[in-house]
């Protein structure tokens, strides 16, 4: 029994030593991936710092632009989007280059295909959706009229065609299209709510016809 505390001495010592051997073998290793997790985390809220920056200052640029544009100063607004679009940003990149675009359209709508709709479409990082809009403004009224109300956007393409009726008068017309969008049951809540206020509203006095059986088959 005497031997005991001798023993649980030698077998503490041992312990120490081999804890000591380990980390002499192990934690050069430890100490690195531990700096390697702090670096790149430093690295992440860094960048995550940046982008949030680079954000905010793309937005402030397109409220710039859109300020220019309600003082109908068309050519200090497309600088102001063209400035976002070099930035080369993921979502707002694209939105300011479909603004642009339709901005660009009333003076020159072929450089308005080339210049953005054109790299926009071809542009694979983009959301899908962007794609969709791009289409949609590349599009020819008079060449695909039909090609433009099928698709995932045919009811936005509908809205777009109402609109454009509307500018030019043919009201009767214009209501036909916002009643095919009011009545569908596949339309977004937000687009159907729009199309009944405008219904309710600026084409209160014109009395839409049914949508013809082509028409209600929407996407």
């Amino acid at each position: 029994m005497a031997l005991d505390p001798l023993l649980a001495e030698i077998d503490e010592d041992y312990r120490r030593e081999k804890m000591k051997n380990l980390w002499r073998a192990v934690g050069s290793y430890i100490i690195t991936v531990t700096g390697l997790i702090l670096l790149g985390t430093i690295a992440i809220v860094a960048w995550q710092g940046y982008q949030n920056k680079k954000s905010q200052q793309l937005t402030a640029r397109l409220l710039e632009a859109r300020q220019d544009v309600t003082q109908d100063r068309r050519a200090q607004a497309l600088e102001a989007l063209d400035d976002v679009i070099a930035a080369d940003h993921r979502t707002l990149s694209g939105l300011a280059m479909l603004w642009a675009a339709r901005l660009s359209a009333a003076d020159d709508g072929e450089k308005s295909r080339q210049s953005y709709l054109t790299p926009l479409l071809s542009d694979t990082a983009s959301p899908e959706p962007y794609h969709h809009f791009a289409h949609l403004l590349a599009m020819d009224d008079k060449g695909h009229a039909e090609e433009m109300l099928h698709g995932p956007f045919a009811l936005t393409a509908r809205e777009i065609r109402a609109l454009d009726l509307l500018k030019q008068g043919k009201r009767q017309e214009a209501a036909e299209q916002f009643r095919v969008i009011a009545e569908s049951v596949n339309a977004p809540q937000t687009l159907r709510q729009r199309a009944r206020l405008m219904l309710g509203t600026e084409l209160a006095d014109v009395s839409a016809p049914e949508p013809t059986a082509d028409a209600k088959v929407t996407p």
